[in-house]
């Protein structure tokens, strides 16, 4: 009797290590998953590490990327704004925290996303830049990014030092403030620029009707055909 409580016990501790090991080999697989598609992410982001180096005397005379300002994006990278001539950009300046104006403004832009055809979208890109650099880290924007279901493949959001943030946004026009209570008034602008940086068209407004955009990016498309 002794002998059978034994092996009873012995088969029960055997059952309990064999589902304790399966159940920590599911949760590993699981966080396993989640970096590799992180990872993946950060592979196919629209500023990977291995686009092809831009001189400055590439760069034509109303580039904004003569700004030769140096970026973080949502996964930590650091990037120059070089990295994104070749494709046209739809940018637009937000910061996090803003729960009325900003979602508008990346509505906006995924509304022109929705429209293009996928060959359109080839040569597309869409980008955030941030005005709360102090509040808006890389893991803010991902998770940003995550909340507006944006697809990074050919969204990417960018952090700079409040100079150059300043800089740009002057170019562009985008004026911005900080409140008081740690908010932001801004302009409602998205930009769109060419290949090499120039600013060919603004949609100025939330919930704009996005045609005349939508037409300025295809005919840059044909041209560049």
């Amino acid at each position: 009797m002794k002998k059978l409580s034994a092996i009873i016990i012995a088969v029960l501790i055997l059952t309990v290590s064999v589902i304790f090991i399966v159940a920590t080999e599911t949760s590993v697989d699981a966080s396993s998953r989640v970096e590799l598609q992180d990872k993946k992410s950060e592979k196919e982001s629209c500023c990977s590490s291995d686009i092809e180096e831009v001189s400055m005397s590439d760069l034509t005379e109303n580039s904004l990327y003569q700004l030769n300002s140096e970026w973080t994006n949502q996964f930590g990278n650091k990037i120059n704004l070089t990295k994104l001539k070749g494709k046209k950009q739809i940018v637009t300046m937000i910061f996090a925290n803003c729960t009325y104006a900003c979602p508008i403004l990346v509505n906006d832009m995924r509304r022109i996303e929705e429209r293009l055809s996928k060959e359109e979208l080839r040569n597309v890109r869409f980008t955030l830049f941030t005005i709360d650099p102090e509040r808006d880290t890389p893991e803010k924007l991902k998770e940003f990014a995550q909340n507006q279901n944006l697809n990074l493949s050919r969204w990417q959001l960018l952090t700079s030092s409040k100079s150059d943030i300043a800089d740009l946004a002057a170019l562009m026009g985008f004026r911005y403030k900080r409140e008081n209570d740690g908010s932001y008034s801004h302009s409602n602008i998205i930009s769109i620029l060419n290949e090499d940086g120039e600013l060919i068209h603004q949609q100025v407004g939330l919930s704009q009707d996005i045609e005349k955009t939508l037409n300025v990016i295809r005919n840059q498309n044909k041209q560049g055909a």
